[in-house]
């Protein structure tokens, strides 16, 4: 029998072992975490065990929720717990990677159940119905006050050798009765009240206490087999927690041989690839490069790295799990001998154009050269070998029409620059470019230099035996030398030649008075 929607459907299914009760969930329910199915208990307390729920009543019948079960849309199995809640218990499934729709299935004796969240009820009673289908076996009756959007419902489920036996009421036993009608299946002689619990595939109950195998704690464990918890669920158990049981619970495989229960990867069936961790994936006890059986196609390719700068050379991979000593991951170094060489370095002017930081361009021709290692080169327009000190570019090597000295004071003209010769000129030029000019200049050139004469007269006519050597006229200076008395300015080559009392030689032609026939006639006395 079934009821629900397209998200939740529920079912009972009535066999030889009792009543089963499962859930069938369409899709992964909105939200995070595990699948919750939880189920509230009612007129009775429930003691939640790791694979059982055991229901009891104030009158002290007993039932039995057991043999939890959860599986995908592909058979596979789902790890789940049952939790004990305030109003019952709850059956949580871990649905990691599952395909849906997913079902859970526990089997009952009997129970109050409510989905929760929802207004359906199921077994609030449960009587004996007789005989009801005449096959010499009690059958049950189950009973709801609630069902759907119906007001109480009864569901009959038809007993076998499994369930209720037939009895006769006499005054004394019959051949092949007895007074004692505890037995759970008089069709089987090993199965009695007092019989020793033993494990088999049947889930027999061989004591008759309504348990049977792992649910019942009296069942002989000598028949018990070892299963180990399989926490990652990968099927190979953890040999530290070993379980004794009579069927495979939940959550345990039979293999105790995972080195890591808490990683589904590693297990002896898994196949051993590199990882960062050193991880003995396969528990053979090597990991990584240690392991023969590695998978080659996890391997990585390490690069010599002759120069230790962190970057090796292309030249010679090494496929491994981890890096041989001396080798690295990254192939772009352009030169192994350099330490100083390799994609992280900064490019800088050096006299070799190395490309430091093997970017395929060096020095000026890379754009991210360090400027800080850069010179000025200034513009040599007159090509003397001096540049323009205001016209200058930062580069590594010297551009066209530039130099390495920005000291011309005149980048007009090749002759002037501070290794020039200062020589005389009628302009001044500085052409030494010390500030100083000509005279002004102690380092210029005396072969330049013309003669002067002092003129303390001031007449223009200078004394030829006080000469000065010099660019330009100095003051009181005359270019000509040819004054015969530079004491007096009407005394010079240029005045005129006059009748005087001191026979004076006034134009210095050697001759005074009436011996010079220059003389001038106006002064003469008649």
């Amino acid at each position: 029998m079934e009821r629900g929607g397209e998200a939740l459907r529920e079912w009972w299914i009535a066999n030889e072992s009792g009543v089963e009760q499962g859930w069938t969930v369409a899709a992964s329910p909105d939200g995070e975490g595990a699948l919750h199915i939880e189920v509230a208990v009612e007129e009775a307390s429930a003691e939640v065990g790791a694979h059982r729920v055991v229901l009891s009543t104030a009158e002290g019948e007993t039932w039995l929720a057991e043999r939890f079960a959860a599986w995908d849309s592909t058979g596979r199995g789902l790890p789940l717990e049952v939790l004990p809640t305030p109003d019952g218990f709850a059956v949580v499934v871990d649905d990691t990677d599952a395909i849906y729709p997913v079902e859970v299935d526990p089997l009952y004796t009997t129970a109050t159940t409510e989905i929760a969240g929802s207004s359906t009820w199921f077994a609030t009673s449960l009587d004996s119905a007789g005989d009801v289908d005449g096959d010499g076996y009690d059958d049950v009756i189950i009973s709801s006050y609630a069902h759907s959007t119906h007001r109480g419902g009864a569901w009959v489920y038809h007993g076998s050798s499994g369930n209720a036996s037939a009895s006769v009421n006499t005054c004394d036993a019959p051949t092949g009765y007895g007074s004692d009608a505890s037995d759970c299946d008089d069709g089987n002689a090993a199965v009695y009240p007092g019989a020793t619990e033993a494990c088999d595939a049947a889930n027999t109950d061989e004591d008759c206490n309504g348990l049977a195998d792992n649910a019942d704690e009296g069942v002989d464990p000598s028949g018990q087999s070892t299963y180990n918890m399989d926490r990652d669920g990968d099927g190979h158990g953890d040999p530290a927690s070993p379980l004794a049981a009579c069927d495979l619970p939940p959550g345990y495989a039979t293999a105790a041989d995972d080195c890591d229960d808490d990683d589904a990867a590693v297990h002896p069936d898994a196949t051993e690839i590199c990882d960062g961790l050193d991880t003995d994936d396969d528990c053979n006890g090597a990991a990584d490069d240690g392991d023969a059986g590695v998978d080659t196609t996890s391997f990585t390719n390490w690069y010599e790295d002759a120069d230790s700068d962190g970057f090796g050379s292309a030249a010679a991979p090494t496929s491994a799990c981890d890096a041989p000593p001396g080798h690295v991951a990254d192939s772009a170094d352009c030169d192994d001998a350099d330490a100083y060489v390799h994609p992280d370095a900064a490019e800088v002017c050096d006299a070799v154009d190395a490309d430091e930081d093997c970017s395929g361009a060096a020095d000026d021709a890379d754009a991210g050269v360090d400027p800080e290692t850069q010179a000025r080169f200034y513009l040599d327009s007159d090509a003397d070998g001096h540049g323009d000190p205001g016209r200058w570019f930062a580069a590594c090597d010297a551009p066209v029409d530039h130099v390495a000295v920005g000291d011309d004071c005149d980048d007009t003209s090749a002759g002037v620059h501070p290794n020039a010769q200062e020589v005389c000129d009628d302009a001044d030029t500085d052409e030494d470019c010390n500030g100083l000019t000509d005279d002004d200049d102690a380092g210029t050139d005396a072969s330049g230099r013309s003669s002067f004469f002092a003129d303390a007269d001031g007449d223009g006519h200078g004394d030829a035996a006080r000469p000065t050597a010099a660019c330009d006229l100095p003051d009181g200076h005359a270019a000509l030398d040819d004054d015969c008395d530079d004491a007096d300015a009407r005394v010079n080559p240029d005045a005129p030649e006059v009748c005087d009392d001191a026979d004076t030689d006034e134009d210095c032609d050697g001759t005074a008075d009436d011996a010079d026939p220059d003389v001038d006639p106006s002064t003469h006395t008649t």
